[in-house]
């Protein structure tokens, strides 16, 4: 069903959470983005000797599966932000203060506590 760019209609209620195959394409757009960017910079690493190849492959796989997420989570809330916009923006804001919180998480490879000596 078509209509005029000057007649706008709600004969139609659109859902709340967008369709599957959006949601498939969003994820692999995240997927390739933060794996691809990842694999370039882990074949640097792995050709100066930094990590050997089983970690680079490692890291670039988490890398990948971590932009897949996010990939979903911003077409969700493009989704929402477009159909539903208040609900919309408080998406948007949940996920800008999940990614500043966790942005902000150090991460320690050394435990706490005795040394060992």
């Amino acid at each position: 069903m078509t209509y005029s760019n000057n007649i706008q209609s709600y004969g139609y209620a659109v859902p709340m959470l967008p369709a599957g195959p959006y949601l498939l394409r969003t994820g692999a757009a995240g997927a390739m983005i933060a794996g691809g960017w990842a694999a370039v910079t882990d074949l640097r690493r792995m050709r100066e000797g930094e990590i050997s190849r089983d970690d680079a492959i490692k890291h670039t796989v988490t890398n990948a599966a971590i932009g897949a997420g996010a990939g979903v989570l911003a077409g969700t809330a493009a989704h929402l932000a477009r159909n539903h916009p208040l609900a919309g923006v408080a998406v948007v804001l949940a996920a800008g203060a999940g990614a500043l919180y966790l942005a902000g998480q150090e991460k320690s490879e050394e435990p706490t506590g005795e040394t060992g000596n």
